[in-house]
């Protein structure tokens, strides 16, 4: 599966607020475990977050993606 291609360069900035998104909100990770597994403060992994749930409340490309990565992951996890 391609994510985020009409977003050009910043492609790899929204795949990485997702995922820490994800860790956080599906997850229910420790900002300071996350901010270990992307090498980064805690704070960053905060900004990043919120970042993407800025993005994912405006765009619904998006919106989609998230969906579709969301039902992955249940699958992967059942």
């Amino acid at each position: 599966m391609k994510y985020f291609a009409h977003h050009g360069n910043g492609h790899r900035y929204t795949a990485r607020h997702m995922f820490n998104f994800i860790c956080r909100k599906r997850l229910g990770m420790a900002w300071a475990e996350i901010g270990r597994i992307i090498h980064r403060d805690h704070s960053t992994a905060i900004n990043s977050v919120k970042e993407f749930s800025n993005i994912l409340y405006t765009d619904k490309e998006i919106q989609r993606q998230y969906a579709k990565v969301c039902v992955l992951l249940n699958d992967a996890l059942e």
